[in-house]
């Protein structure tokens, strides 16, 4: 039989496209489906191509030590495939290119996906409110600050900025605010 359709479904399911990796959401496989359809000849290899936007530098196999494009393969099975991620280098931007090859030597359409690595904690400033140690009671309407997702590029961005907020007078049981008292024996972040 003549083939002359490329493989029909190349998908990655990790990572995913503009998605954000670091310590705290690891990322230690690649994966994804690679499927030749309508009676094709069977898929016979998965490449990928993993680059370091960031330095410009190709994953070779056993570093990014490649100044132009390397394919890797990925080990059987095909149907679900799996590839070890590298040792990530932190704070780097990744692109991932992979592509799908039949028993006829068609080649799929390259699937891209870019992401980045980001092991920076986010860093707080400063804190513009209270601006002395001891407030009255009902003076205090507002906590304000700044906050910034660290010094390294690339950034991942702020998910989130929480505040806990302990009553340390040591006038009554001490005790952390739960949005409506000071009662909880537990930061309550908010």
């Amino acid at each position: 039989m003549l083939r002359l359709k490329n493989p029909q479904t190349l998908t990655v399911s990790a990572p995913i496209n503009n998605g954000v990796y670091g310590p705290n959401k690891v990322l230690n496989n690649f994966t994804g489906q690679a499927v030749d359809g309508n009676n094709g000849s069977g898929v016979v290899a998965v490449e990928i191509e993993l680059k370091n936007n960031t330095d410009g530098l190709f994953w070779g196999g056993s570093s990014f030590d490649q100044g132009s494009s390397s394919w890797v393969e990925v080990s059987v099975p095909l149907a679900d495939w799996t590839f070890g991620a590298p040792p990530w280098i932190v704070n780097k931007a990744y692109q991932l290119r992979v592509r799908a090859r039949d028993l006829a030597g068609n080649v799929s359409t390259t699937t891209v996906i870019s992401f980045v690595y980001d092991s920076t904690a986010p860093i707080i400033s400063q804190v513009l409110v209270p601006n002395q140690l001891y407030h009255k009671a009902s003076s205090l309407d507002v906590l304000s600050g700044t906050a910034q997702d660290g010094l390294a590029y690339p950034r991942s961005g702020l998910a989130n900025i929480e505040v806990g907020i302990y009553d340390a007078d040591d006038a009554d049981a001490d005790k952390w605010y739960n949005g409506s008292v000071f009662g909880a024996n537990t930061v309550d972040w908010r």
